[in-house]
C-alpha cells in the first residue's frame, strides 16, 4: 500500500475532532477505511478530561499527531509481527529523551498541560522522527493469547529458559503452549490484555469439568488443572509487568484444591509382577544395550531417568573407595532443584551397570 499521511480533514478548523459532552471535551475521530483492517477502533471516542477548550485543543493536537503517525506507519507496511518491536523501540526512544513512553490516550488523560507542551516542543526541536515516541503514536500491542505465548518464549522468558537443554526447552514450551491452547479452545484466541474476570471464571469452570470428567472426557487431577491455570496466570502477569501496565490479573485467586493428594498412597509393585514382567528371562530383550544399562542403574539409585541419561564421565566414580554418582549442575542443562545436587552410592546391579558405562550414555536421547 502506498504510504500516506493522514491529516485533519479541515486544518483551518481549530476545533476539529472536538465535541463537548456535558462539561468535558472529547476527541472524536473515525479510523480511515484504508487502515481499518489494522486499527479496529472504528470511531475513536476519547475523553480529554478537561472543561477548558484551550487545554482540549492542546491535547487534541497530541492525539491527532499520534494517530496520523500510527496510521501512516501501518499503511506503509507495519503488521502485527513488527508492532511489538516498534512499540519497544518507541519506549526506548522516549526514555533516551528523558520521558516515560505513554500512549496517546494516556498522555491526554494523565499529563498536565505543561508536560504535553514540553513533549511537543521537544519534537519541534529534535525533528518529527521523535514524534511517535513522545506523542504516544504506537498503542500497546494487542497480541492474542497464542501470539503472546510465543512472545513470552522469545522475549520475556529468555532468562527463565537459560541453561535448558534442547529437550528441556521443548518440554517447557510444550507445557505452556498446552495451557494457551486449552484457553483458546475453552474461550477464544482473544487479545491477552482483553481477557476479563468473566473469561477467567469460564476457564476455571472448564477445568472444573475436566477434573470431574464431564462430557465423556477422561478426568484430570487438580494438580494438572492448577498447572495449566497457573501458566495462563503467569503469562498475563509477566506480560503486564513487561509493559509496566496497571492491570489486575483476571486469573488471580482461582485455583483447585487437590483433595486426593493427602490420602493418596502409591502402592508398591507386587512381587509377582516384578518376577513376571522384569525378572523373567528375555523380558528386557526389546531394549538396546544402553537402555538396559540405564534401567539397571535406576534400580538401586532412585535417580531420575534424565539424571542417568545425562551423566558425564567425570561424575561416574566407580573407582572410588565408595563407588558413587555425582549429580551436579551443568551449563547446558538445568537441574530440577538445588536439592537434586547430591552424591549417590552405587551398589548391586546399579554398580555393575555403571561399570559397563564408564563414559555415560552418549547415544541415549538426552532429557
Amino acid at each position: 500500500m502506498k504510504r500516506e499521511t493522514f491529516r485533519a480533514p479541515d486544518p483551518v478548523n481549530p476545533d476539529r475532532h472536538l465535541k463537548l459532552r456535558g462539561r468535558r471535551w472529547h476527541y472524536i475521530r473515525r479510523v480511515p477505511k484504508q487502515v481499518a483492517c489494522w486499527d479496529q477502533r472504528g470511531l475513536i471516542q476519547l475523553s480529554l478530561q478537561t472543561t477548558s477548550l484551550e487545554v482540549a485543543r492542546l491535547k487534541r493536537d497530541a492525539i491527532e499527531k499520534a494517530d496520523d503517525l500510527y496510521w501512516s506507519g501501518v499503511a506503509d507496511g507495519q503488521n502485527a509481527q513488527t508492532a511489538m518491536q516498534v512499540y519497544q523501540a518507541a519506549k526506548t526512544r522516549a526514555r533516551a529523551l528523558g520521558f516515560q513512553y505513554l500512549t496517546a490516550d494516556r498522555i491526554a488523560a494523565l499529563l498536565p498541560v505543561e508536560e504535553i507542551l514540553e513533549r511537543i516542543e521537544t519534537v519541534q526541536a529534535t525533528g518529527p522522527v521523535e514524534a511517535p515516541a513522545l506523542l504516544g503514536a504506537h498503542p500497546e500491542p494487542k497480541l492474542c493469547v497464542r501470539e503472546a505465548m510465543e512472545f513470552y518464549f522469545d522475549t520475556m522468558a529468555v532468562d527463565e529458559a537459560r541453561g535448558m537443554s534442547a529437550h528441556q526447552r521443548a518440554s517447557w514450551k510444550k507445557v505452556k503452549r498446552y495451557a494457551a491452547n486449552s484457553f483458546i479452545t475453552a474461550i477464544d484466541n482473544k487479545p491477552l490484555l482483553e481477557i476479563t474476570r468473566a473469561d477467567a471464571q469460564r476457564y476455571y469452570a472448564h477445568w472444573q469439568g475436566r477434573i470431574a470428567g464431564k462430557n465423556n472426557t477422561k478426568a484430570v487431577s487438580a494438580n494438572f488443572a492448577n498447572r495449566n491455570f497457573g501458566n495462563m496466570r503467569k503469562l498475563f502477569r509477566t506480560y503486564v509487568n513487561w509493559f509496566a501496565l496497571d492491570l489486575k490479573n483476571p486469573f488471580d485467586g482461582l485455583s483447585f484444591r487437590n483433595r486426593t493428594s493427602e490420602s493418596r498412597v502409591v502402592p508398591p509393585f507386587e512381587t509377582a509382577w516384578i518376577i513376571t514382567r522384569i525378572l523373567a528371562p528375555g523380558a528386557l530383550d526389546h531394549l538396546n544395550a544402553e537402555a538396559r544399562l540405564i534401567f539397571f542403574a535406576l534400580i538401586e539409585t532412585g535417580c531420575r531417568p534424565s539424571e542417568i541419561c545425562n551423566l558425564q564421565p567425570e561424575n561416574i566414580r566407580c573407582d572410588h573407595a565408595v563407588p558413587h554418582l555425582a549429580i551436579r549442575f551443568r551449563a547446558d542443562r538445568l537441574i530440577k532443584t538445588e536439592a537434586s545436587v547430591r552424591e549417590i552410592p552405587l551398589l548391586g546391579v546399579s554398580l555393575e551397570a555403571m561399570k559397563r558405562a564408564p563414559n555415560g550414555f552418549p547415544l541415549s536421547t538426552a532429557a
